[in-house]
């Protein structure tokens, strides 16, 4: 049983009223275009590649196996207003800043998301011209960093910029996927690469390499949006001012924002009869929106496992790290000529500066 004094510090104030589905709707973008990054180009691509359709079965269920976890991290910040890292705490405070600081130890490489869209961008534009690959690599990287972190200093609202961006950055990756997977190459072997959802073709195409056993964990783990990144979806409810977090304020960039008052205690939903009525509005916001994300991002993820299938896979091409992006493009180049090469560039750097971002 929940020890209910965790939860007597929280004061007692009305639900709001559900805004509509269109002024609600954001967070699963965000998840969605978030999601799009080193899972769904690096991993699941270099299986595929690597073995063909042996562990393509896996992918589905890794990725609903998300959706109770979300749609409890989200329930929590809807009916509290408090972000999932105030529930650990309450839950106790030891496990809730030993969980802060496993998650800051993790995302101590986030910049090789900046290198990892630099070198699409690199290798899109040839930029610095007299720089070697490694450094102009490097200049992107660091130039998008510089980009976005001017973005949240001068931003009014830090949500409102972040879900604009994500909303572009989903609709430039899915845009760019489809014009792909509908190429008659592509389309010619999306067949037999759907039957591969169901179970395992046939014998493994090439001997297992043991090395490879930590790529699949965690093409699995990170399907969707893995690992601490799962946690990030109850501060975007909260910022967004989803249910209970409305009485929250929101963050705003600290030269042009407008300083708002942060509550970092949360609320519960008062007693009145009203709130019952109000609260299944924002259970059937939160379904859906969760599904958005998990949705969007299992389709995005299919169309880059079904090209990885169609182009890399029938010429024994095996992208290392990061070099995955460069070596689809190049061959997107031979096959559909230089529009294909940029076209899968941008789209490879729109997922990793998302991951960037965030």
């Amino acid at each position: 049983m929940p020890d209910s004094n965790r939860f007597q510090s929280l004061g007692r104030k009305p639900l709001p009223f559900f805004p509509g589905w269109w002024a609600a709707l954001g967070p699963g973008i965000i998840w969605m275009a978030l999601a799009q990054g080193s899972g769904e180009l690096i991993w699941w691509p270099y299986m595929i590649a690597k073995y063909g359709l042996t562990f393509l079965f896996l992918l589905i269920p890794a990725c609903l196996l998300q959706y109770p976890l979300n749609l409890e991290i989200g329930r929590y910040t809807l009916l509290t207003g408090e972000s999932i890292f105030h529930g650990f705490i309450r839950l106790n405070r030891w496990f809730g800043i030993f969980l802060w600081i496993l998650m800051t130890l993790s995302f101590l490489w986030f910049g090789a998301f900046a290198s990892a869209g630099g070198t699409a961008l690199a290798a899109l534009t040839h930029f610095p011209h007299d720089w070697s690959p490694r450094g102009q690599t490097l200049f992107w990287g660091y130039a998008s960093i510089a980009v976005f972190l001017t973005a949240i200093l001068f931003s009014r609202v830090i949500y409102t910029m972040i879900e604009n961006f994500m909303k572009a950055v989903a609709l430039i990756t899915v845009a760019g996927l489809m014009w792909a997977c509908l190429q008659p190459d592509v389309l010619s072997a999306a067949p037999e690469f759907f039957k591969g959802l169901f179970g395992p073709p046939g014998p493994i195409p090439r001997p297992w390499d043991n090395r490879d056993a930590t790529k699949l964990l965690t093409a699995i783990t990170f399907a969707g949006l893995g690992g601490f990144w799962i946690l990030f979806y109850s501060y975007w409810l909260r910022d967004k001012g989803s249910g209970m977090a409305s009485h929250a304020g929101r963050i705003t960039g600290p030269i042009t924002g407008k300083p708002e008052t942060i509550t970092t205690r949360g609320n519960l939903p008062d007693d009145s009869p009203e709130n019952i009525v109000r609260w299944k509005s924002w259970q059937r916001f939160l379904s859906l929106d969760t599904l958005i994300g998990i949705g969007g991002n299992l389709f995005t993820t299919l169309m880059t496992c079904l090209l990885s299938y169609a182009l890399l896979f029938p010429k024994g091409l095996l992208p290392q790290d990061y070099e995955l992006a460069v070596v689809q493009s190049r061959f997107f180049e031979v096959s559909w000529g230089p529009l294909g090469r940029v076209i899968f560039l941008i789209v490879a750097a729109a997922y990793l500066w998302a991951t960037l971002l965030i």
